[in-house]
């Protein structure tokens, strides 16, 4: 009779196992700008391609500067998850600044009309991307003296 109880209960957490959602690490409060245009100030940013592995993706993107000047940027960019209560966003690890020196929002330039295409690859991050909906954020700082942050976002989805 043991064994038959120990049968349904292994066949039970199996099935329970297989129905849980994989999920990523996210902020448990939404980030406070729920609502971010993909254009803001002459700057842009469009997720052109996503590749997934399983739950790892690359994710291209474009930025582009419309403006008169310059702006200051670097390779950093943030990705965020839509849940029922607005944005989160996804938590990295900080071990991702050490494998990765150049994941910075700082230190290289955006000249007057160039578009810059960048990877960002979630293996690197060390985090993996459940399906759902995400926006990848960049942000970027006027040049001119006035240091003025400007964030853009482009949405995207993970499919399963």
């Amino acid at each position: 009779m043991r064994f038959k109880w120990a049968g349904i209960l292994a066949m039970f957490l199996l099935l329970a196992g297989c129905g849980a959602e994989a999920s990523v690490a996210i902020l448990p409060d939404p980030v406070p700008d729920q609502a971010m245009a993909d254009m803001k100030e002459g700057i842009s940013v469009t997720v052109s391609d996503v590749r997934t592995d399983g739950e790892q993706a690359v994710i291209a993107y474009s930025l582009e500067n419309r403006r008169a000047e310059p702006v200051g940027c670097g390779g950093y960019a943030a990705i965020e998850k839509l849940e029922s209560d607005g944005w989160h966003g996804v938590i990295y690890s900080d071990a991702v600044f050490y494998r990765k020196p150049g994941f910075r929002d700082f230190g290289k330039t955006l000249a007057p009309g160039e578009e810059k295409v960048q990877l960002l690859d979630t293996a690197e991050l060390g985090v993996e991307l459940p399906p759902g909906r995400y926006r990848l954020v960049k942000t970027v700082v006027a040049d001119g003296g006035s240091g003025t942050e400007i964030s853009v976002a482009s949405e995207f989805d993970i499919a399963p």
